[in-house]
């Protein structure tokens, strides 16, 4: 994987897409969820549209759309990184 193509992979691919599965709910600028990740009774899970980023204010995990796929499909970087170039033809 090269640097070519993760710099493609977070300006081509807008995390509201890695995130559709989510019932996510905007408020302002961003999108909040119940985080599927931990036991959450609240929405903690920020997700930013316009800097393509989530955070999760429960467990503190963040990250771009590269380590949404990392945890939601539990692989590592690279494997991630070829996922979302397969799931989104790039």
């Amino acid at each position: 994987m090269n640097i070519f193509n993760t710099k493609r992979i977070k300006s081509e691919i807008s995390i509201l897409d890695v995130a559709k599965h989510l019932n996510l709910n905007k408020s302002g600028q961003h999108y909040y969820c119940i985080n599927p990740n931990h036991k959450d009774s609240k929405p903690s899970l920020s997700i930013n549209e316009k800097d393509n980023y989530f955070h999760c204010f429960g467990c503190g995990i963040g990250g771009d759309v590269i380590k949404m796929y990392q945890i939601y499909f539990d692989i590592n970087f690279k494997h991630s990184c070829e996922k979302l170039i397969a799931d989104f033809n790039l």
